[in-house]
């Protein structure tokens, strides 16, 4: 080829060098943003380097054009590996990063130096092949083995990213299959091509240059944009209020549309400009924080959040139009001023009756839940966990709020006809025998007409009665089939066999994720609705750490007990061998006010009266409001035991009295006490419910 010809085409590289760079430009602001106009910039400088290469005249400028395409050499790949490592979605770990850049920064002190002989060339001369300049070099010395390493390593991880993109998403359009094969395909073939047949005029920078415009273009046809710059601009452009940034309180960072709309100051703003320079006014906002501002005779309330990015300190203000509530409240407290007292009055009584009835009501459910948990202590937590499976797949269906809560208390209550089955067979450590699951059976009926006089929430009966069904009809009591079964049994079913293969026996521990997702698997459309069931393998499929089950440390709860130093009944040796409590003593009321208080909720503790005379019951009570409480005493007097009720404690027993009296009043309070923090985790409203 020509010198002219050869000029020609790395200018016509160059053309589309630029055109990979403006593609790249037109991208969405993100982190395949960035790599693309790194690597279509490094692309550029590969084209320039060629160009200079084949119009070099010496060995001086030769060795300059040699430089540059060793330097891109160096980076380019490494920029197009992070670009795919993004667009495939593989996160990169930290230390391989670390290395990549380090090996890249070493070649390319390296390239630097490459005019020194001995440490990339061993020799090098400037001759003429053809019609064209030609970089006639030695062998290569060791410090430039790393720089092939490199581009060969980022060279195959990037192909063997894109490979098992494809292998794992060869569904998705084919079109986006194909544009993701090119890019690596076509840089590949340049490179190999090279590699062989070492023609007069290198393709790689043209075939680069091709690949970062196909990068572009799968980029804007996959979508595949930067979801958190996104969701940053919906979240800021679409709030009605301003919304000002400032680092350190003095310096202007950013701000909104509507920020602009309202302050035209800002007009002249620009990023770290000091506040002071831009408005007194605006200055002012974050000096005083006021707790209201009137621009424009509107009154906007500022609020103000402190975070910090890249460890510099960013004030966010928002300044929420509230004119309009501003009014409504001036209205209506020049209306209340006019109400009789008498209204008042009879207004907080109704509310105040309404909210206690809520309350009562749902004492009465966290109390009949907790009687069916203390039942089986393997099983702690079951009906809690049901009901918040249930619930979610009731969300996933698109059931509304009312029929969510009704699915969580149903799921609560759905065992509860097993507190009539006899204690040894529901904790019986082996399989039932055919009379014993008979009797087993019997507990959904059992569960019906205990709920029958719940009127307020018919879905309960529904729940407790049939949740035993199979889809294929082979279940309990009254062999319903298909969508004859309630969907709410439907739902329940699915939850409660989930929990029951994800939850500890007596005769096994926690089954394996996979078991577990396989027998749902197995018996979809057999013993479970399709539909349903698929809900399931949704959620279990997103479980990556099976959060999902029974763990391992869920006790009924940990049992402290204070100054146990009675002679003969000890109480830390009578609760030591029951595993479901974490038993230790403590010396002083000091050690249990130390007590991280969000773990409370799961305590017992136990005073020991006789030896701990003079105690203040109440002033624990006030300061640890959900811990459990439980006095032991020698005295046999009411007056001792409503004392210490009275007082804030939840049980009071009298010696003399045997271990499991012991162990079972501390295991039902606890119960009692998870029971109500289990309706409180389930967002649960009494008047969505129906029963306000």
């Amino acid at each position: 080829m020509t010198l002219m010809g050869a000029s020609l085409f790395y200018g016509a590289t160059i053309g589309a060098a630029l055109v990979a760079v403006l593609a790249s430009f037109f991208q969405r602001a993100g982190k395949t943003q960035r790599y693309l106009i790194m690597s279509a910039f490094l692309v550029l400088m590969l084209a320039i380097g060629r160009w200079m290469y084949v119009n070099s005249d010496g060995l001086s400028s030769i060795l300059v054009a040699r430089k540059i395409i060793n330097f891109t050499g160096c980076w380019l790949w490494f920029f197009i590996f992070l670009f795919i490592a993004e667009y495939t979605r593989y996160r990169i770990h930290k230390m391989t990063l670390v290395f990549s850049i380090c090996l890249c920064t070493f070649n390319s002190v390296v390239t630097f130096l490459l005019h020194i002989k001995g440490v990339f060339y061993k020799d090098y001369a400037y001759t003429i092949r053809g019609n064209l300049p030609y970089f006639e070099k030695a062998s290569y010395c060791i410090p430039a083995y790393p720089y092939f390493v490199a581009e060969f390593l980022f060279l195959f991880s990037a192909l063997f990213l894109i490979i098992l993109f494809m292998v794992r998403f060869h569904k998705i359009r084919m079109q986006i299959n194909v544009l993701t094969a090119l890019v690596i395909a076509i840089p590949s073939a340049a490179y190999i091509v090279e590699f062989i047949v070492k023609p007069e005029v290198s393709t790689v920078p043209l075939a680069s240059a091709i690949s970062v415009i196909l990068m572009a273009v799968t980029v804007r046809v996959s979508q595949a944009y930067d979801m958190e710059t996104i969701v940053k601009d919906i979240a800021v452009e679409s709030q009605d209020a301003a919304v000002i940034l400032v680092s350190d309180s003095r310096y202007f960072i950013a701000a909104n549309e509507t920020a602009f709309s309202l302050l035209p100051e800002l007009q002249k703003a620009v990023p770290w400009m000091v506040l002071s320079d831009i408005s007194e006014r605006l200055a002012g906002f974050f000096a005083r924080k006021d707790d209201e501002i009137t621009i424009n005779q509107r009154i906007y309330a500022p609020q103000f959040r402190n975070v910090e990015k890249n460890r510099h300190p960013i004030d966010a203000l928002w300044l929420l139009d509230v004119t309009e509530r501003a009014k409504h409240q001036q209205l209506m407290a020049t209306y209340r001023k006019d109400l009789e007292t008498e209204v008042s009055i009879k207004t907080e009584s109704l509310v105040k009756t309404e909210e206690r009835l809520a309350e009562t009501l749902t004492q009465t459910v966290t109390a009949l839940m907790s009687m069916v948990d203390a039942k089986d202590r393997y099983t702690s937590g079951h009906s809690f966990r049901v009901a918040l499976y249930a619930k979610e797949i009731s969300r996933r269906l698109g059931k509304a709020k009312a029929e969510q809560d009704a699915i969580y208390v149903t799921s609560l209550l759905h065992d509860v006809g097993k507190i009539h089955v006899p204690d040894d067979i529901i904790n019986k450590p082996g399989k039932l025998t055919k009379e014993e699951f008979e009797l087993m059976k019997l507990h959904p009926i059992t569960g019906y007409i205990m709920l029958s006089s719940i009127t307020s929430i018919p879905a309960v009966l529904t729940g407790a009665r049939w949740h035993h069904e199979r889809y294929d009809g082979r279940g309990y009591p009254d062999g319903l089939s298909g969508e004859d079964i309630p969907e709410i049994s439907r739902i329940i079913a699915v939850a409660d066999s989930y929990d029951a293969m994800s939850s500890r026996r007596s005769y096994r521990a926690v089954l394996p994720q996979a078991t577990v997702r396989r027998e749902i698997e197995a018996n979809r459309g057999a013993q479970f609705d399709p539909k349903i069931a698929d809900v399931m393998l949704e959620m279990i499929d997103e479980d990556k750490y099976y959060d999902m089950r029974q763990h391992d440390d869920d006790m009924i709860g940990d049992i402290l007990i204070l100054n146990d130093s009675s002679g003969k009944e000890r109480i830390s040796d009578m609760m030591r061998g029951d595993k479901k409590f974490a038993v230790r003593e403590i010396w002083s009321i000091a050690e249990l006010y130390e007590l991280e208080p969000s773990k409370l909720s799961k305590t017992a503790l136990i005073i020991d009266m006789d030896s701990n005379p003079g105690l203040r019951i109440e002033d624990i009570r006030k300061k640890c409001p959900t811990l459990s409480i439980i006095c032991v005493t020698s005295e046999r007097s009411f007056a001792v035991f409503k004392d210490c009720i009275d007082k804030g404690a939840d049980n009071c027993l009298v010696r003399p009295f045997l271990k499991d009296s012991l162990v079972e009043s501390v295991a039902v309070i606890l119960h009692k006490s998870a029971s109500h923090l289990s309706w409180t985790k389930g967002n649960v409203s009494a008047w969505s419910l129906g029963w306000m």
